[in-house]
């Protein structure tokens, strides 16, 4: 746990809000190098995270609060210190999508291509994102004593958000090495049907290609992340509200992925549909 980087003076410089930014930064590039390829101007893709980048800030955080209501009732002023670390995927992932969605209705942008660029960047930011975590400790994960051998190799000793260390599961760097694992799987097969539709119908004139499979890079990352964070939220120590036996959180990433799987089911059957046709 390093959550201060540096000091100048009075100033405080945060490691969480550094590598926040490096995230952001880095997640922007890789949109806008995927937007391109996708016919969409660079400065869309920089308005358009913009926006998305600030409702997802604020929705972030009240994610973050309403989860943590005990701690920020006592230290309700906290609840605004946003640098100092504390963002709900749930909450910063639901607001900027909606940010997103009204982008591109209101300049007449194809959504799901948005979202298939915004995918690229939002996974690779991800990883920078919880190693921030990491530094601050937020999100950290059960203590792991009486672990079986299997589920020890997923822990080390580590602090929680209060700097208490102890043996715990590690859900930070789990969860920034799934991202990453997305981020790989997009960036390396993006010029490939059915990221691509192109790739599979390239020798198609444009009036020709049966269907546009726009959304399918973005679906993928939802389910990816979703089913991963749902099983990552099992082994995850921090304070959080409850539904019957799962987090809410848990709830959501369920039906995040469930939406996810009939929405790939759905341009499979499309696809499959399509060939009879050509």
């Amino acid at each position: 746990m390093h959550p201060i980087l540096f000091r100048f003076g009075s100033t405080i410089i945060y490691t969480y809000t550094i590598l926040l930014d490096v995230g952001l930064v880095c997640g922007l590039v890789v949109a806008c190098l995927e937007g391109k390829r996708r016919g969409i101007a660079p400065e869309r893709i920089v308005d358009a995270a913009l926006w998305a980048v600030v409702a997802g800030i604020a929705g972030g955080r009240v994610g973050y609060v309403l989860a943590n209501q005990e701690y920020f009732a006592e230290n309700f002023r906290e609840a605004f210190y946003v640098w100092e670390g504390g963002l709900a995927f749930q909450g910063a992932f639901l607001a900027g999508l909606l940010a997103l969605f009204l982008y591109s209705a209101y300049h007449k942008l194809p959504f799901l291509a948005l979202a298939d660029t915004a995918a690229m960047g939002l996974a690779l930011g991800q990883v920078f994102g919880w190693l921030g975590c990491l530094m601050s400790g937020c999100a950290y994960g059960l203590e792991s004593h009486g672990a079986t051998s299997i589920l020890a190799c997923l822990s080390l000793y580590l602090p929680d958000i209060y700097g208490i260390s102890a043996p715990r599961f590690a859900t930070q760097p789990l969860a920034s090495a799934l991202s990453l694992a997305t981020f790989i799987l997009l960036w390396a097969t993006r010029r490939r049907w059915p990221f691509d539709p192109s790739a599979e119908l390239r020798a198609s004139s444009a009036q020709d290609r049966p269907f546009d499979y726009s959304g399918f890079a973005f679906t993928l990352y939802l389910l990816l992340y979703a089913g991963g964070q749902f099983l990552l939220e099992f082994i995850r120590g921090d304070e959080a509200i409850y539904w019957g036996p799962w987090r809410v959180s848990q709830w959501i990433y369920l039906a995040e992925a469930a939406l996810a799987l009939v929405f790939l089911a759905y341009l499979s059957r499309k696809f499959k549909s399509s060939l009879t046709k050509l």
